[in-house]
């Protein structure tokens, strides 16, 4: 009963997206959040090697 208790107290820890991750960090928690609108950063440097080999 107090593993339940426990486990259901974990959801009701309200926190800001603007806090450290931990007391020595300098990342926010909405620093390690994925944009999902963003394009993947490897895919960037494909393509950009793939249009800089075809326009040449």
């Amino acid at each position: 009963m107090e593993d339940v208790k426990r486990m259901l107290a974990l959801n009701e820890r309200v926190t800001s997206l603007d806090v450290p991750l931990g007391a020595d960090s300098e990342r926010s928690v909405l620093d390690t959040i994925a944009d999902v609108n963003q394009d993947d950063p490897a895919e960037s440097l494909i393509d950009n090697d793939l249009r800089g080999n075809i326009d040449h």
